[in-house]
């Protein structure tokens, strides 16, 4: 009876350290980086999982997720997407030196902050796509430079636009639309608009700039 109880034992320590094993390799985060999902697995070297992944994105430079603070950071990334670059749930993105993300339809959504001291250039190709999306979550771009070019450059979902300690240029090619559209506020903190002279947030038009 010892015997078998001692197997017994010996088959549920095995039995449990395989369920674990397999719950460490299903962790994955709601995040996407051109299309990959990140996971435990790929979080600490995106850029090497999104060269990988055959479906047309390349990056060179830094690419990682540290989900301690749910932050994606890019340091002198180069990004390329025929589809969405970053795809958050209210996670946070660092920008660390030079980046630049070029997308056919859209270059980040879903964040909750954008910043750091380094510098981010957003092309858009299509005019359709939208450079910065909030899709329900308030966006704080803090410290840093931004420049997008192309599609509609800010998009809220009725949420808040807070600008602080940040240098923004926005260029649509999409002249239906304003360069920020769609936020029930924006604001101002140690920064302001210099061009157009004159211009004020609007909340009746949903801060269409």
């Amino acid at each position: 009876m010892k015997t078998i109880l001692k197997h017994k034992l010996t088959l549920a320590i095995i039995l449990a350290m395989l369920m674990g094993a397999a719950n460490v390799q299903a962790v994955d985060y709601d995040l996407s980086i051109c299309g990959v999902q990140v996971t435990d697995a790929n979080k600490d070297n995106l850029t090497a999982a999104i060269n990988n992944a055959g479906n047309g994105s390349t990056i060179t430079g830094t690419v990682k997720f540290n989900s301690d603070n749910n932050t994606v950071r890019l340091e002198n990334a180069n990004i390329y997407t025929p589809g969405v670059a970053i795809a958050g749930s209210n996670n946070k993105v660092e920008l660390v030196g030079n980046n630049t993300i070029t997308s056919l339809h859209d270059g980040i959504v879903a964040v909750s902050s954008i910043e750091g001291k380094g510098t981010l250039n957003i092309n858009i190709t299509s005019d359709n796509g939208v450079a910065i999306g909030t899709e329900g979550y308030s966006l704080t771009i803090r410290d840093c430079t931004i420049n997008t070019n192309g599609g509609v450059s800010i998009v809220g979902s009725d949420d808040i636009l807070t600008f602080e300690n940040a240098a923004i240029t926005v260029t649509n090619s999409n002249t239906n639309y304003g360069a920020i559209i769609r936020f029930n506020d924006i604001r101002f903190n140690s920064c302001e608009i210099n061009q157009p002279i004159g211009a004020v947030f609007n909340p009746q038009k949903k801060g269409n700039l």
